[in-house]
């Protein structure tokens, strides 16, 4: 006998103008399986009641409504005022009717009494369809509104902008998913603007833009660690990460697989509620929810951060927390770096860091703050689920649970540790000797903030505290990171920076040397390739395979000998490979015996399978004629010949068909 709430959901099922996911809305007979009462929208006062923390921390309200409304995105500027991001026409009913509406808006807020609570704003920019991203930068502020991104200016320091300029007008598109198009704009330590979803970057040179190569994945959020590596996840994959530069992997379209990019760092996808969670979209499936009614696996994942402050206890830095609002929480990783690969771990077994009994708090960005913090952008909502995606019993949740309303709520919140004073926001003064001493700073927000406008100052007056900051090894090593990338962008780096960074006791101060090292520098570089570092040796990789010079090519293939069985050397090998793959392969051929067959092999089956994808005859030939010179070396003959088989295979019936093109 059904429940009277299982009537209502196969009526609403049934109900067919409510938007659903034409592809696959799952069943229409629905049966809820908790019959749960439909739970009241909570005051910020009653939501701090339902929150559970480690012991040691609090939350606290930041800001809430009425002064924000569907917040998504936050960002700090230089002297600690907040950007929110408001995608007010989100979901305001069950069709998504409003979302081509100007109703959005990108909100100021100021903290004018540092107790830690925003209690002035004004709007910032307004009239906004679905805004979906905010960076400060250059006095004024990015602001992402696809199919444009824009800069946006206070000219008169009201709050408000009165100038508007397009960036962009290719980030995204007007309507659409708005978890499936270009966000979250972010200052990368290389001085480069990347974004979530989004295949350009941009690097600002005076009034211009300098358009590049981006990530082109993602699908909301985006972040890095202390080394500049970037951090990004999809809605069912709680972390994955960028482990070497993307725009070394843009030059090669056939390198598809590559590992060292679109890294997967969390493997275990389990997530634990503090309480049932029915209203999620597949929750008709067995697999979805368990017996106790909390959702089994990450679903909605988004917005994670690294955490890199210095209000926490030490062992949480470099920490993932990562939102997950489908099941109202927020769960934290362990991450740990071996040989340049980073994986992460749980770090609350079966339980989480924050989880909330209150169905509609909906953590959808976490970010690291000028005080230190760790801020939740929290969209407050019942509705999560964007209508093109619904499913007929989430459908039936909503409608019987009462989740349609309210649509014009929305906190930010801080987590700071329960037995200290409330940390205190650090702003950036204007002079060139203060912002380079912040680069020492221990709180990584302060370390981004402090290059990033010194950078945009273009004032070479602060290169030579930056060179004596690179040279001191007293210097903490991420502060020698900063000052070389902050030489860069300014611009002022030289060639006796380079060389010095190259014999840098940290690996990844090395590393960027290899990648600022100019062309001159190549005697330099080729003296790295006994560097013990893997993740030095895969930058090393990736320089040398483009320079398209013998003793490059002597050099790498050296290189690869003794370390191609390593994924990020090879991969960052075969980046710079397109065009040069038959070539690469000869020159690991000459060097390829039975000593190192184990690490010559992988390289060579590589090689092979992008002259395969290619589809060329002629590269194919010749790549046929390194096998014949392997005839003594079966097992490197054999790794040839099963890279050319790999892509002239049926992949359904995986019998071999024959090359049109030979």
């Amino acid at each position: 006998m059904k429940t009277p709430l299982a009537v209502l959901a196969l009526l609403v099922g049934a109900t067919s103008a409510f938007a659903l996911n034409k592809g696959n809305a799952g069943p229409k007979d629905v049966t809820l399986k908790f019959d749960l009462p439909a739970p009241a929208p909570l005051s910020p006062e009653e939501a701090l009641k339902s929150f559970r923390l480690p012991p040691g921390f609090r939350i606290e309200l930041v800001a809430a409504e009425p002064m924000i409304e569907t917040p998504v995105a936050i960002s700090f500027d230089d002297q600690g005022r907040m950007f929110v991001v408001e995608m007010r026409g989100y979901m305001r009913d069950v069709d998504g009717t409003t979302e081509k509406e100007p109703i959005g808006r990108v909100s100021l807020l100021t903290d004018t009494d540092g107790d830690g609570r925003m209690d002035r704003a004004s709007s910032f920019a307004d009239n906004l369809v679905m805004p979906r991203g905010v960076m400060p930068v250059k006095g004024g502020a990015l602001v992402a509104e696809p199919p444009n991104l824009f800069f946006c200016r206070d000219l008169d320091g009201d709050g408000k902008a009165e100038s508007r300029t397009i960036v962009a007008n290719d980030y995204g598109t007007f309507g659409g998913q708005p978890e499936h198009m270009a966000n979250t704009p972010t200052w990368a330590m290389d001085n480069r603007i990347y974004s979530a979803g989004y295949g350009v970057s941009f690097r600002a040179q005076g009034d211009t833009w300098q358009r590049g190569p981006g990530l082109g994945r993602g699908q909301w959020g985006l972040c890095q660690d202390d080394a500049g590596r970037l951090f990004f996840n999809y809605n069912s994959d709680l972390l994955r990460a960028d482990l070497l530069p993307a725009a070394a992997f843009s030059r090669n379209p056939l390198l598809r697989t590559a590992s060292s990019v679109n890294f997967q760092v969390m493997r275990d996808q389990a997530v634990f509620p503090s309480h049932p969670t029915p209203g999620v979209n597949r929750g008709y499936d067995t697999k979805t929810l368990r017996e106790d009614g909390t959702l089994a696996r990450a679903t909605s994942t988004c917005g994670a951060v690294v955490y890199r402050g210095d209000a926490f206890p030490a062992e949480y830095r470099g920490d993932a927390f990562v939102p997950e609002p489908s099941s109202n929480l927020v769960k934290r990783l362990k991450l740990t770096e071996k040989d340049g690969v980073i994986t992460a771990e749980d770090a609350h077994p079966g339980t989480e860091f924050l989880t909330s009994t209150d169905e509609r708090f909906r953590p959808v960005m976490m970010a690291n703050g000028p005080d230190g913090a760790l801020y939740v952008v929290d969209m407050y909502r019942g509705m999560l689920q964007h209508p093109g995606f619904l499913t007929h019993y989430l459908m039936a949740n909503i409608k019987a649970r009462k989740l349609e309303t309210p649509v014009n709520q929305g906190r930010i919140w801080r987590i700071v540790r329960d037995d200290k004073a409330a940390p205190t926001k650090t702003t950036l003064p204007a002079g060139v000797a203060e912002r380079v001493a912040r680069l020492s700073h221990p709180n990584g927000w302060v370390r981004d903030a402090a290059p990033r406008l010194l950078v945009e100052s273009g004032d070479a007056a602060a290169a030579p505290a930056l060179r004596a900051l690179r040279a001191d090894a007293a210097t903490p090593a991420v502060t020698r990171l900063h000052a070389l990338w902050t030489l860069d962008g300014l611009g002022a780096i030289t060639p006796d920076d380079v060389r010095a960074a190259l014999k840098d006791a940290d690996a990844q101060v090395r590393a960027a040397a290899v990648r600022l090292a100019s062309a001159d520098l190549l005697p330099d570089l080729l003296a790295v390739k006994d560097d013990s570092a893997p993740l030095v040796l895969a930058h090393l990789a990736i320089r040398l395979s483009a320079v398209n010079q013998p003793a490059a090519d002597r050099t790498l293939a050296d290189l690869l000998a003794r370390h191609g069985k390593n994924a990020l050397i090879r991969e960052g090998a075969l980046s710079g490979a397109r065009g040069r793959e038959v070539a690469l392969a000869q020159a690991v051929a000459a060097v390829a015996d039975r000593a190192n067959l184990t690490e010559t092999g992988p390289v060579l089956e590589a090689l092979a399978a992008l002259v395969s994808q290619a589809g060329k005859g002629g590269p194919f030939e010749q790549m046929l004629a390194v096998a014949v010179t392997l005839d003594d070396r079966t097992n490197l003959r054999d790794a040839v010949l099963r890279g050319l088989d790999q892509t002239i295979r049926d992949t359904k019936t995986k019998k071999t068909s024959p090359l049109k093109t030979i």
